[in-house]
């Protein structure tokens, strides 16, 4: 058995097959994978640089420290695979099937379409890889960055992002809404400052102690959702759709409401609306009320 490289140059021979194998450490830089059966295999801390898996079976192999920088990964399957410090910038994982629970990847950069995906990540590094029609159904960021990421067009249901920061993130026409196994999508304490979130399906989503200033959410549907006690500061919500949700302590200062639909909308006396705007005029409820109804 041979891994060539891009030239046609053997630069690994042995004789089993890849299932299974041993290439730990080994030096694979341009390796021409594609299809290749590396289920099992211990790849850990190789260096895979510009590798081609364009549909490489990668089930229960072993990826941990393994360099795959600008590699080609689309449709590859990635079930179960072992991604502990992985580094995968600029790596194409279009199309690509992901699970587990890998700790601190790094996918700066990375191209991500359509991917589907069961992952539960921590301290993982997403500056700018783009996720756009991902399917990242019941997901789980912690302590991640998601810088300018990109998730246009994005299956998001059940996606929990706590203690991550997706400044400058784009979610334009994303899916976020509640389904009946995963629950809404969940932002805790995360920062999505000047986020792209343009017409996404918003709705029962619950953005606690989250940072939204400068955001984009014209259009956004946010039924019912939970955004007690977030900063919206100078946030777009023109047309959005905040029926039901919950704005208590919530700071919408300088916030552009415009043709916003609000009726129902619950609010406290903590809560900072722009100059000259009226709730009670919107529909709008004050908390205290609700629970002078509920006596």
């Amino acid at each position: 058995m041979h891994i060539k490289n891009v030239s046609g140059e053997s630069i690994w021979s042995g004789d089993s097959s890849l299932k299974e194998a041993n290439l730990a450490g080994l030096d694979l830089n341009g390796a021409q994978l594609a299809g290749a059966d590396l289920c099992g295999t211990d790849l850990s801390e190789a260096n895979l640089r510009n590798a081609d898996l364009n549909k490489a079976l990668l089930k229960k192999a072993n990826l941990d420290l393994t360099d795959l920088s600008q590699a080609n990964l689309s449709g590859a399957d990635l079930s179960d695979t072992r991604l502990d410090w992985t580094i995968l910038e600029k790596a194409d994982l279009s199309d690509a099937v992901i699970s587990g629970s890998p700790t601190a990847i790094n996918l700066s950069f990375a191209l991500l379409r359509r991917i589907k995906s069961d992952l539960l990540i921590a301290s993982g590094t997403f500056d700018h890889a783009i996720f756009d029609g991902c399917d990242l159904y019941q997901a789980r960021f912690y302590d991640s960055s998601f810088l300018e990421a990109s998730f246009e067009n994005a299956v998001l249901k059940g996606v929990s992002f706590s203690n991550s920061v997706l400044s400058a993130a784009r979610f334009c026409r994303a899916y976020m809404g509640p389904n009946n196994l995963g629950g809404p999508s969940k932002f805790e304490k995360v920062d999505l400052s000047n986020a792209n979130l343009q017409n996404a399906y918003l709705a029962f989503a619950k953005f606690t102690e989250v940072k939204l200033s400068q955001a984009r959410l014209n259009g956004a549907n946010l039924r019912a959702a939970e955004l007690s006690d977030s900063n919206l500061k100078g946030a777009v919500l023109q047309g959005a759709d905040l029926r039901d949700a919950n704005l208590s302590g919530a700071d919408l200062s300088e916030t552009d409401l415009h043709n916003a639909s609000l009726e129902g909308c619950q609010y406290s006396e903590k809560t900072i609306f722009p100059l000259k705007f009226k709730a009670e005029n919107h529909g709008m409820i004050l908390r205290s009320k609700i629970k002078e109804r509920r006596k």
